[in-house]
């Protein structure tokens, strides 16, 4: 059994400062932008849902969970096939739209994305224009500020990195075997 016991070196007649008085409350429309981003990040349903509405579905329920075996919570969507595929020669592949959140604890997220993965380049048009226009509902439905250049960047199909208040949002070229990946990924600030 271990016990602490405190003593003061402090003898009677040395002053004591003054409590600081206390902060005043932040007025609601005195919220700072990481405060935004960080409670977004703090609702792992509301952004497992935020592109329901949109063609990605969750794929499972309940939407925020960990696997037996695995150490992360996440949510997947169901891929939005923005593009058909009749996979009658090389290439004839659906273009799909995929959106994914995990973490290492239930209550928050810490990392989330949205891949446009294009199999079929002669139809990549309509599949980055999709993607371009989930990415900015995305960040206006979490209430994030989405980084000046993004949109540049993705119509561009060039990786580039932005550091924002609420974390790092990463857009990212991956090459595939058959045609090539984008994906916008956030990752919360500590």
């Amino acid at each position: 059994m271990m016990f602490a016991v405190f003593v003061s070196c402090a003898s009677p007649d040395d002053q004591v400062p003054a409590p600081k008085a206390p902060m005043s409350e932040p007025s609601e429309t005195e919220t700072s932008a990481a405060e935004v981003g960080h409670s977004a990040f703090a609702e792992p349903e509301r952004l497992c849902l935020a592109l329901e509405d949109e063609g990605l579905p969750p794929a499972l329920s309940p939407t925020w969970k960990r696997f037996e075996g695995d150490t992360k919570y996440s949510c997947v969507a169901d891929d939005l096939e923005v593009t058909p595929g009749g996979y009658n020669y090389v290439g004839d592949v659906p273009n799909v739209i995929e959106y994914y959140a995990e973490s290492d604890t239930a209550d928050r997220v810490d990392l989330f994305s949205l891949t446009a993965s294009i199999f079929n380049e002669q139809q990549a048009g309509p599949v980055v224009s999709r993607f371009q226009e989930l990415t900015q509902t995305l960040f206006e439905r979490l209430n994030l500020p989405m980084p000046d250049g993004l949109s540049a960047a993705i119509d561009r199909g060039q990786s580039d990195t932005f550091n924002m208040e609420y974390g790092t949002v990463a857009l990212t070229r991956e090459s595939y075997n058959m045609g090539h990946g984008l994906v916008v990924r956030v990752d919360r600030a500590e």
